[in-house]
């Protein structure tokens, strides 16, 4: 790494409140390079330790921060929902031009299919589990009214601002069972297997894009009713009982050694490659100088069905989820993904900068230099709005010696 890339993770509601000028300045300070402000984005629930107007925020589900242009949306009957909340405020267009003024880069933070309010207004576009069930948090990346807005909704973006990269999070199928959403509680032990194949989508759509793979997707998911029952009858203390190495390696023998299951894997490997390159020619006929990248990470990527080998080759750099204790495993998580993928494509870890993962400057400045070592080539910092100003000061330090040492 040259240590010229570090950038940090903003939502809208921080640019506002604390004002645009302030943030800038405080993210220049620190010595990053670039910001990643969120433009379309889900729900949440936040403790905002330095916003000057709230300390707990409740976010809106679904709704995007910028002003979007009608023409990127007329083929599909899915249209963007903008922000109640700060509906006065284009906030990438207020991120654009006052970056400009302290030598920053902006990226566009964009969350894609998963998005409740667009499901529950349309269930059709949904993802579909293998019991006919949809999932009303996740568009299925084959519908195709979801495919032409989520195209039109990175369109728009190229075409509009003054953007380094378009982050595309959430762009092909769900990152497992486990959303984090509102009140969720399970009260069984969700096994990989499990996760798996509730992140894969059975519907019509994919049905009809599995058989020009040459794959059976209804025969992948009568497999998957198998094993669901299967898992769901074992004894309930059996899977918490054992390592969960074991557990995880399980999911791998399927698809290692069970052909239906490779079948699936393969189907989910393919509609991600041909997602994200339709996504790159149309971005490409509006802007050719925005980069791409995807967020994805060491615990989803195999769920959202990424090749990162075989997609490194048509997208810039991937945003790659590190948010672990142990700096060791950020270091050979980076490395691995470093020598499977195409050369030219950028790895950015992203690290989380607050509780409970980095709260110690020692931690963070390992996790830090750790990503370094593993051969990253930029980092990228989880987020403005969470972290305490008192971790700014050591981010600074810290990345202040990186570049002295360079």
């Amino acid at each position: 790494m040259n240590n010229d890339y570090f950038s940090m993770y903003l939502h809208p509601w921080d640019l506002i409140d604390e004002g645009a000028e302030k943030v800038m300045n405080t993210m220049s300070e620190m010595g990053l390079s670039h910001i990643n402000i969120a433009t379309s984005y889900h729900c949440g629930r936040y403790i905002l330790p330095h916003n000057p107007k709230k300390l707990v925020y409740f976010a809106e589900e679904g709704v995007i921060y910028f002003e979007p242009l009608s023409e990127f949306f007329t083929n599909t009957k899915l249209k963007p929902r903008r922000s109640q909340k700060y509906i006065d405020y284009d906030v990438l267009k207020i991120a654009t031009e006052y970056a400009k003024s302290y030598d920053l880069r902006v990226n566009s933070w964009t969350v894609c299919l998963h998005n409740y309010e667009l499901v529950r207004q349309n269930p059709d576009v949904a993802v579909q589990d293998p019991f006919g069930n949809i999932d009303e948090n996740f568009m299925c990346p084959n519908n195709p009214d979801a495919r032409r807005y989520i195209t039109g909704l990175v369109c728009n973006l190229a075409s509009s601002y003054d953007l380094d990269f378009i982050q595309l999070e959430s762009v092909a199928f769900p990152w497992g069972l486990q959303h984090f959403d509102h009140h969720e509680t399970f009260g069984v032990y969700v096994h990989p297997i499990l996760s798996y194949l509730y992140s894969t989508c059975y519907c019509q759509h994919c049905e009809a894009k599995a058989k020009e793979y040459g794959i059976n997707l209804s025969a992948a998911k009568n497999k998957a009713r198998e094993i669901i029952s299967e898992i769901m009858n074992v004894s309930p203390d059996l899977y918490p009982g054992i390592p969960e190495s074991d557990v995880a390696s399980s999911l791998y023998e399927y698809l290692m050694f069970n052909e239906t299951m490779r079948h699936l894997a393969e189907f989910k490997s393919y509609t991600s490659l041909d997602m994200l390159q339709e996504i790159r020619e149309n971005v490409r006929s509006f802007n050719k100088k925005v980069r791409i990248s995807i967020i994805s990470g060491a615990t989803m990527w195999l769920n959202e069905g990424f090749n990162f080998e075989k997609i490194s080759k048509i997208i810039d750099a991937i945003d790659y989820i590190c948010y672990f204790e142990n700096p060791r495993r950020i270091e050979n998580y980076v490395k691995s993904l470093k020598n499977m993928i195409n050369k030219k494509c950028m790895i950015i870890p992203s690290i989380r900068t607050n509780y409970p993962i980095n709260y110690t400057k020692e931690n963070l400045s390992m996790s830090i230099k750790s990503a370094i070592n593993g051969g990253a080539d930029g980092i990228a910092l989880y987020n403005y709005g969470w972290t305490p100003k008192t971790i700014f000061s050591w981010i600074k330090t810290i990345i202040n010696e990186l570049k002295t040492n360079q």
